[in-house]
């Protein structure tokens, strides 16, 4: 591995002394960039934890049946040390600003005491 990363390393010092050599300049469009896309990814991190529950509608029965799921599949399994643990996972897919994620958070407020260890994952 530090071959590969002394070679990558010095194909960009070559890149470096080519600029310079015919002289381009760097707008910094590159760099600007990366940092909308940074911002836009900080703006989108989300947190198993969300405001006022009663501002949700019409996803009652959506809710009820996924936390249906969550609970009962914790209490049927009596997990032993010879036993194996299942782990679920279900998704909720859609397009944007449809309220999965506001879905997903009400949804843990409501099993987490169910479960000894609880972890929330942010995909971007």
């Amino acid at each position: 591995m530090a071959h590969k990363i002394k070679a990558i390393n010095k194909q960009l010092n070559q890149i470096a002394t080519d600029m310079k050599m015919l002289q381009f300049q760097s707008t910094g469009e590159t760099s600007r960039r990366y940092d909308d896309q940074t911002a836009e990814k900080r703006k989108r991190l989300t947190a198993s934890f969300f405001g006022d529950d009663s501002k949700i509608v019409g996803r009652e029965h959506d809710k009820s049946e996924i936390v249906k799921l969550l609970t009962s599949s914790v209490s049927s399994s009596s997990i032993h040390s010879n036993q194996q643990e299942k782990v679920s996972v279900i998704s909720i897919v859609g397009m944007g600003g449809l309220g999965k994620t506001t879905l997903a958070q009400s949804i843990y407020k409501l099993v987490e005491k169910h479960f000894l260890y609880r972890i929330w994952v942010c995909v971007c």
